[in-house]
């Protein structure tokens, strides 16, 4: 996995999109707090498992933070950016933030995303070891996809209001209208590059978001919705050959070619 290097900047809003102060904001973080950050640069190389080194510029000139990517970077529709989840450490966050003398281990300030050099690491490490820091913690493969399912499973809140108004509330297989069940579902999944976009997402009540994310419910050609045959003798059957709701507005409308990459995904695994 590589280590990163990402330039904040407490005096320049716009780039650091919080209202909170840099210090302030890494504080409050909670143990397993994750992160959906605007990746300003639009820095696409960075994948799930890297490190993440916040670097604090003006009026700091520090490391205050490290993190982990959960996923890879992906393009959010509502936000008109790219963006990334990330796991904070903790651990060492805390340690970095309580430093008395901030350590000088960068070759130069960064001014956008990019890789630490290995005399870069070395020295982060070295200092860590200096203070008696816990080694930073190494999420495995197996948590980060339970993360990554649930936060596709939960999906974006602006993400969700905005099939929460295509679909006037209501899942568009079921017809169901009570809120606190109804979730953003991706079509094609943000794992392999789905965009937060209405038309690559459809409103689904929980029970079946989850049965359409293991392929046991697909949408065919025609918009009907097709239930496993595994499931014919439970409850879910009835759901067969019924018309998938739609927006009213074509922009929001599911896109023809995510459903037939979703449905050849749900058949292959049949």
């Amino acid at each position: 996995m590589s280590e990163y290097v990402y330039p904040v900047n407490e005096n320049d809003p716009e780039a650091w999109g919080y209202d909170e102060r840099v210090l302030d904001m890494f504080r409050a973080v909670r143990p397993g707090g994750i992160a959906d950050w605007h990746l300003g640069s639009s820095f696409r190389l960075l994948k799930a498992g890297d490190t993440i080194w916040v670097y604090a510029g003006v009026p700091y000139s520090r490391i205050v933070a490290r993190g982990v990517a959960v996923d890879g970077p992906r393009w959010s529709e509502a936000h008109a950016c790219w963006r990334i989840y990330i796991q904070w450490d903790t651990q060492t966050t805390r340690q970095l933030l309580s430093a008395s003398t901030p350590p000088e281990v960068l070759s130069s300030s960064p001014r956008t995303v990019r890789t630490l050099d290995s005399a870069e690491t070395d020295r982060i490490q070295d200092w860590l070891d200096a203070v008696r820091a816990p080694r930073p913690q190494i999420l495995p493969k197996s948590r980060m996809r339970r993360l990554q399912q649930v936060l596709d499973r939960q999906g974006q809140p602006a993400f969700r209001a905005e099939l929460m108004k295509a679909y006037h509330g209501r899942c568009a297989i079921s017809g169901c209208d009570v809120s606190d069940v109804l979730q953003a579902a991706h079509i094609d999944p943000v794992a392999s590059g789905g965009r937060d976009h209405v038309s690559n997402g459809l409103l689904l009540r929980a029970d079946l978001h989850n049965l359409f994310d293991k392929t046991l419910i697909w949408v065919d050609g025609r918009n009907r919705v097709r239930v496993d045959p595994r499931l014919k003798n439970s409850e879910y059957a009835e759901f067969d050959g019924v018309l998938l709701r739609q927006p009213s507005g074509s922009a929001s409308r599911p896109d023809k070619e995510a459903l037939r990459r979703h449905r050849e995904r749900s058949l292959s695994s049949s």
